[in-house]
C-alpha cells in the first residue's frame, strides 16, 4: 500500500487530467445526484465548500442551497498550523474572497459562524475515496478535526469516479463519510 503523500500526488495528477468540459459535466451530474437525495432535501443547515479549479465544481450547488432557502456555510480556516476551521455562514457566493491557502471563503470583516452541532449536512471534498467511504484529503486534517464536532450532520463526500481506490492508508483520526456521490454512483 502506498503512503498518503505518494497516493495524494498520484490521485491529484489523475484528477487534474480531466478536461474542463469533463469536470463541468461530471460536476453537474454529481450535484444532481446530491440535490435529488433525501439527505439534501431534509437538511436545513448545510456546509459545503467553494471548489478549487480541479475539484468537483460547487458553484451550482452553492447557488441551489441558497435558492432553496437553506443556511449555507463554508469552511473558514481559523488556525492553519493546527488545522482548525469553522462553519462560516454565507448569504451570497459573490461575497466570497480569496483566503488562507488561496481558498475562497468569507471576508474577515463579514464572518458569522454556525455551531458545528447545528449542521445537518456537510459536503466534503477529497483527493481519493474508497467504497467503504473513507477519504484522502489534502493532508491538513481540517475535516477530520471538524467533522466529529458536527455530530448531528450527515457527512457526504463528492468525488469524480476516477478518484476511487480500493484501499487507503488510514490513521486513527481519519473520519469515514456517511455517503459518497460521484457522477455515476452513490455509496450509502
Amino acid at each position: 500500500m502506498q503512503n498518503k503523500k505518494e497516493l495524494r500526488r498520484m490521485m491529484l495528477s489523475s484528477r487534474r487530467s480531466l478536461s474542463s468540459n469533463e469536470r463541468n459535466i461530471y460536476s453537474q451530474s454529481i450535484t444532481a445526484n446530491l440535490i435529488n437525495s433525501n439527505i439534501y432535501k431534509e437538511a436545513a443547515h448545510i456546509m459545503a465548500y467553494a471548489a478549487m479549479p480541479d475539484e468537483v465544481q460547487t458553484n451550482m450547488l452553492l447557488e441551489k442551497i441558497l435558492a432553496d432557502g437553506k443556511t449555507l456555510c463554508i469552511p473558514y480556516i481559523t488556525d492553519l498550523k493546527q488545522g482548525l476551521m469553522q462553519a462560516a455562514i454565507i448569504k451570497n457566493i459573490n461575497d466570497l474572497v480569496i483566503g488562507t491557502s488561496n481558498i475562497l471563503t468569507v471576508s474577515d470583516n463579514n464572518k458569522h459562524y454556525l455551531a458545528p452541532e447545528k449542521l445537518d449536512l456537510i459536503i466534503v471534498p477529497g483527493v481519493a475515496f474508497t467504497p467503504d467511504k473513507y477519504r484522502l484529503g489534502m493532508g491538513g486534517g481540517f475535516y477530520d478535526r471538524f467533522l466529529p464536532q458536527a455530530f448531528n450532520a450527515v457527512y457526504a463526500g463528492i468525488f469524480f469516479s476516477l478518484q476511487q481506490v480500493k484501499t487507503l492508508p488510514l490513521d486513527a483520526t481519519d473520519v469515514p463519510l456517511d455517503i459518497i456521490f460521484t457522477e455515476n454512483h452513490i455509496w450509502e
